[in-house]
């Protein structure tokens, strides 16, 4: 049993979802390398075989909805899995479709190529509206894109729906280099989607926002680097991580976050000065101090795109088939 694994336990199993990068000029693998979901096991991550077929790149997302369902994501397409039973594709007009979050009667699907929050009722499947940021400013710069980049749409606990985006005005500046686009980063933010005010925190690239029960903790991937915020979205503590971070779940309790780490791609490389790792892994970490406590490397892909912990029970209900 590897460090990792005795961290996690047997009551749970942690699994991730991954995929080819999304920029061809980035990629070395191909599709047929790529094992698009895997599982923690005794000697390390392995590959969950009915899994392989789906998605162009690979998987973006899982949920659980009930005992029975099981959604599956890839980047333009929600497939519905019923336990033991058939697997369907839901209709509707998705675009880079990144994580999905399940509140209560709600899913929240970030369908991040249109900027939007789709949401969906968690029982019929229906879709009940869709939600976008409104942009808050014009922004300075040689040229700039209409692009908040909205990769997660989260309700808080007080009810406001607000989403994580890499540009909080709505405007991502670029520089024309030659036959080049050079894209900024270090705008990103919470944008609120229902009349609630953009939050602009600084960060490049960010992923994954996690309610904690003192606050927040957002992954600033541009720059490797793990955040924790309070209630009001004022800084608390930082950590470094091993790369580009995306993918997360805490186990608050038991003081852990565990993390999809991934290599940056070309263009954040320099400014992590070669502090980042050359091979996906998952690390555990406190989540108190951001101390690295196991790692395990993740083959068979190029990122990690989600990381989830199930309970064992609800793993075998759904992935063993």
């Amino acid at each position: 049993m590897t460090a990792l694994q005795d961290l996690v336990g047997d009551a749970r199993r942690l699994v991730v979802t991954t995929s080819l990068c999304a920029n061809p000029d980035d990629r070395e693998l191909i599709r047929a390398d790529i094992a698009p979901v895997q599982v923690l096991a005794d000697n390390g991550f392995t590959t969950i075989d009915w899994l392989q077929p789906f998605g162009e790149l690979g998987l973006s997302a899982l949920a659980l909805l009930d005992p029975q369902r099981l959604l599956i994501v890839d980047g333009d397409v929600i497939h519905l899995a019923h336990q033991g039973g058939p697997i369907e594709s839901l209709d509707g007009l998705y675009r880079d479709l990144h994580e999905v979050v399940v509140e209560g009667d709600e899913i929240l699907a970030a369908n991040t190529g249109n900027d939007e929050v789709v949401i969906l009722d968690r029982s019929t499947l229906q879709e009940l509206r869709r939600v976008r940021p409104q942009t808050a400013g014009s922004g300075d710069g040689i040229e700039a894109i209409d692009r908040f980049h909205l990769n997660q749409g989260l309700r808080l606990p007080s009810g406001e729906l607000i989403a994580l985006v890499h540009h909080v005005t709505g405007r991502q500046l670029v520089t024309r280099l030659k036959a080049r686009i050079l894209k900024s980063h270090g705008d990103g933010g919470v944008a609120g989607l229902e009349g609630g005010p953009n939050i602009p925190l600084n960060l490049a690239a960010p992923h994954n926002i996690r309610v904690l029960s003192d606050g927040f903790l957002v992954f600033d991937s541009g720059r490797a680097m793990g955040r924790r915020y309070d209630t009001s979205w004022t800084q608390v503590m930082e950590f470094e991580t091993a790369g580009w971070g995306r993918g997360c779940a805490v186990d608050e309790d038991a003081d852990l976050v565990y993390i999809g780490s991934s290599p940056p791609r070309l263009r954040y490389k320099k400014q992590l000065q070669g502090r980042a790792t050359d091979r996906p892994v998952v690390e555990a970490r406190r989540l108190s101090d951001g101390s690295l406590l196991a790692s395990d490397i993740v083959s068979s892909c190029e990122q990690i795109n989600n990381l989830y912990l199930f309970d064992t029970d609800d793993y075998q209900r759904h992935f063993d088939r």
